[in-house]
C-alpha cells in the first residue's frame, strides 16, 4: 500500500460561479429562443442553433481555462479510502483514474484527480514536493504509474509533414485526372461515380489529420501510437527535452514538446493549438516528463544488471539460470548469493537495461509471496515499453519456464528491431 498523505497547507479549487454563469448563458437564451419559436417568433428559432453551439463550447473553455478560481483552505488526506478535504471523502480510491501535477508560475502548484464517471478534483497544496507525494499516496506518481495523453494527429508534426504534403498532392491529382477524364467525355461510365469518389478522398484526408495521437509516460520511456505505428524511446535515448512553437500563422501551427535524440533526430510532438488559449495541456505534458526523467536518472540498479542479463544465452536456459539465482541455487564456497534487495533495485530502476529488469523480476518469481508479486506488478504498472511490461507481469503470475521464455524472447526481438519513425 503507498503510504499515506496530509497537509495543512492544502485547498480546494473551486470553479467561479460567476464565470460559469455568464459561460452556461447561451444555453439559457436557446430556451427563451425556442420557446419564442414555438410560440411563433421565427427569429427565435433562427438564432437557436447559435446559441446551442456557444452554449456547448463557452462552458467547456470556462472550465478549462478555470479563470478567477476560489480557493477552500483546509486539511487534505490521502489514505487507503481516498483523498479527504476538511474531513470529507471527495475522491474515493477505487474511483480515480489518474493524477498530475499542474505547474502554476504565479503559486503553489495544483494537483488534478481525474475520476471514472465523476468530474476532476483539483487540490492546490504547499509545493511541488508536497505534489509529488500527494500522486505517491495515490499510486500515481511519475514512478509508479504510466500516464496516458492524447494528443493532436501526427500529421501535424514535422516528422510527417512532407509525407502530409505529398499524400495532399497526390489526392488532388487524381482528383482532377478523373475530373478532366470525366468532363472530356473520356470516360462517361464514371460520371456516377465521381461524386461518392471525391466524398471518399475527402473523408480519408479528414480521418488522416484527426486521428489523434496516444502518447503514453512511463518511468522508463516515452510510448508514442499513431494509426497503427509505435514507437518507444528510452530516456537514455534523449539528449534534450524543450518546447517549441511553430512559426509563422494559420490554423495548422501548434505549440509541443520537442524531443533531441542522440542520434540527431529531433522528434516534435503537437500538444496544443497555437491559438489555442488553453495552454495547460504543454505544461502538464512537460512537467510529466520531467518527473519521469528525474525518476530514471536516479536509478540504483544498473551496477548489479550484469548479474541478471541474458549475454549469449538462449531464453530457456536464461530463465533456469534466473530461477536458480532467485533460489540461490548458484551460491556456494566461492559464490556468493544474490540477495533479493539487490533484485528489487534492478527491477524497480527505470534506467536499469531492460533484459536486467526482466531477469530480475523472474529471479524474485521463484519465491515470491503474495506481497512480493504484488509488488511485481506495480513496477510493471509504471513501465511504457510493452514488451518489458509483459515479461515482468509474467513473472509476477510465476508463469511456466517455456511461458517465461517466450515472454523474454519477444521482448529481446523488440529491443534489437529497428526503430519506427513517423516520417
Amino acid at each position: 500500500m503507498p503510504p499515506s498523505f496530509e497537509t495543512e497547507r492544502g485547498a480546494l479549487v473551486r470553479r467561479n460561479p460567476w464565470i460559469m454563469g455568464l459561460a452556461v448563458a447561451p444555453l439559457a437564451l436557446a430556451f427563451v429562443g425556442l420557446i419564442a419559436g414555438i410560440a411563433g417568433f421565427a427569429p427565435g428559432l433562427i438564432v437557436l442553433p447559435h446559441l446551442l453551439i456557444l452554449g456547448t463550447v463557452f462552458p467547456l473553455l470556462a472550465w478549462r481555462k478555470n479563470s478567477r478560481h476560489r480557493e477552500q483552505p483546509g486539511k487534505i488526506v490521502a489514505d487507503e479510502r481516498g483523498v479527504s478535504h476538511a474531513g470529507e471523502l471527495i475522491a474515493p480510491r477505487e474511483r480515480i483514474r489518474d493524477a498530475v501535477v499542474l505547474p502554476r508560475f504565479d503559486g503553489p502548484p495544483m494537483v488534478r484527480i481525474r475520476q471514472r464517471g465523476r468530474i476532476p478534483v483539483e487540490l492546490r497544496v504547499g509545493d511541488h514536493d508536497e505534489a509529488r507525494a500527494l500522486l505517491r499516496a495515490l499510486g500515481h506518481d511519475a514512478s509508479q504509474s504510466v500516464a496516458t495523453f492524447r494528443l493532436p494527429s501526427m500529421a501535424f508534426s514535422d516528422a510527417v509533414k512532407r509525407r502530409r504534403n505529398g499524400f495532399i498532392w497526390a489526392v488532388a491529382a487524381v482528383g482532377f485526372g478523373l475530373f478532366m477524364a470525366t468532363a472530356g467525355h473520356n470516360m462517361p461510365h464514371l460520371r456516377p461515380l465521381m461524386p461518392v469518389l471525391m466524398c471518399l478522398i475527402a473523408f480519408a484526408s479528414m480521418i488522416y489529420v484527426m486521428v489523434p495521437t496516444k502518447l503514453q509516460v512511463g518511468a522508463d520511456g516515452l510510448l508514442i501510437k499513431w494509426f497503427r505505428t509505435t514507437r518507444f524511446i528510452g530516456y537514455g535515448d534523449i539528449a534534450r527535452i524543450a518546447e517549441y512553437e511553430d512559426g509563422g500563422r494559420g490554423k495548422g501551427q501548434y505549440r509541443g514538446i520537442a524531443l533531441a535524440l542522440k542520434s540527431g533526430e529531433v522528434l516534435r510532438l503537437p500538444v496544443v493549438a497555437k491559438r489555442s488559449s488553453i495552454r495547460d495541456s504543454l505544461q502538464i505534458l512537460h512537467q510529466r516528463i520531467a518527473e519521469a526523467v528525474q525518476t530514471w536518472s536516479r536509478g540504483e540498479g544498473v551496477a548489479h544488471a550484469a548479474l541478471v542479463r541474458r549475454g549469449e544465452r538462449d531464453p530457456l536456459p536464461w530463465v533456469r539460470a534466473l530461477r536458480g539465482i532467485g533460489a540461490q541455487a548458484n551460491a556456494d564456497n566461492r559464490t556468493a548469493p544474490v540477495l533479493p534487495e539487490r533484485l528489487w533495485r534492478i527491477v524497480e530502476d527505470p534506467a536499469a537495461p531492460a533484459d536486467a529488469r526482466a531477469g530480475a523480476a523472474v529471479a524474485l518469481s521463484e519465491t515470491a509471496d503474495d506481497e512480493s508479486r504484488a509488488r511485481l506488478r506495480a513496477a510493471a504498472a509504471a513501465i511504457a515499453a510493452p514488451k518489458l511490461r509483459f515479461a515482468i507481469e509474467a513473472a509476477a503470475r510465476n508463469d511456466t519456464e517455456e511461458a517465461l521464455a517466450g515472454a523474454l524472447a519477444e521482448m529481446d526481438a523488440e529491443a534489437a528491431a529497428e526503430p519506427k519513425r513517423f516520417a
